[in-house]
């Protein structure tokens, strides 16, 4: 599996200490005492705590070809609202870590690390959480499977101040042995006939729209105003390609590229990314 994170990138390499150590042995100690129980992911959040201080987290399942499942929904009151009305409701779809888990590799990212090469930025992802109130955002992802993968996603909802270089490094420090510890717990109770989470989102949290309703409307955005070829540029900034690797996928020029997306702009009465991605999201989250 290919990492699509550069090889130049690399968190703040930070001597231990006899405090980390101390919090390492004592977070081990909790992960393995909560193993298999109803607790375990409640721990995990203790534990990040104990190192990285935040106070939101939710862990999805994610499948291919399917709408996430929540496994476990720690959210600030706050977040919450923001993340069962859009997220679940259809922005999963255009979420950077929802669009590239099959192709990450397990570990810890930021959103800003989950990104293929040459792309612009993550609009949709400033959007939702600032929308949402985070300070700041991480994830451990972790492959069950060729087809399934764990993600547990936490931030500072409350706490207004974002990861320290130092605090970013101890997440890294720490995945390893939290992906071992899913993988043993997701292991055993997916092999388990106990499990009390093991249902479809829609049985979990009925309302949503299905997955394959929500890809029909991404498919039909902008069907009455947009040409064929438009249609398939929009798809690509959606997924934040910049003009030229855009252009690269559908085999035309940049300018070609870029005189698209200044129509595209001008038909849906919008003037930039952020403003389209906001169109769209209106499109997959209210549409009737």
């Amino acid at each position: 599996m290919s990492n699509p994170i550069s090889e130049t990138q690399s968190h703040s390499v930070v001597p231990p200490d006899s405090l980390l150590l101390n919090a390492l042995v004592s977070a081990a100690q909790s992960l393995m005492q909560s193993l298999y129980s109803d607790t375990f992911y409640t721990g995990f959040l203790e534990v990040i705590n104990q190192l990285v201080p935040t106070d939101s987290l939710v862990v999805l399942e994610f499948e291919t070809g399917k709408q996430p499942v929540v496994l476990h929904d720690a959210l600030h009151p706050r977040e919450r609202s923001s993340f069962y009305d859009i997220y679940m409701s259809g922005a999963y779809l255009l979420s950077p870590l929802f669009q590239n888990w099959q192709e990450l590799p397990d570990g810890f990212f930021r959103i800003d690390d989950i990104s293929l090469d040459e792309l612009e930025g993550s609009d949709f992802s400033r959007a939702y959480y600032q929308d949402c109130g985070l300070s700041d955002e991480a994830n451990f992802v972790v492959h069950l499977s060729e087809t399934k993968a764990v993600a547990v996603c936490f931030g500072r909802q409350q706490l207004s101040i974002p990861f320290s270089p130092v605090e970013v490094h101890y997440l890294h420090l720490i995945e390893p042995m939290f992906r071992t510890a899913i993988h043993q717990h997701e292991g055993k109770l997916r092999s388990s006939s106990s499990r009390q989470y093991d249902a479809s989102i829609e049985k979990k949290t009925p309302g949503f729209p299905g997955h394959g309703l929500l890809q029909e409307r991404l498919k039909a955005f902008g069907a009455s105003l947009l040409t064929e070829r438009e249609q398939e540029v929009v798809a690509q900034i959606l997924k934040g390609k910049s003009s030229k690797l855009s252009a690269r996928e559908l085999k035309i020029t940049p300018d070609t590229e870029r005189s698209h997306r200044k129509r595209i702009y001008s038909k849906l009465g919008v003037t930039s990314q952020a403003e389209l991605f906001s169109l769209v999201l209106n499109h997959l989250v209210y549409a009737e």
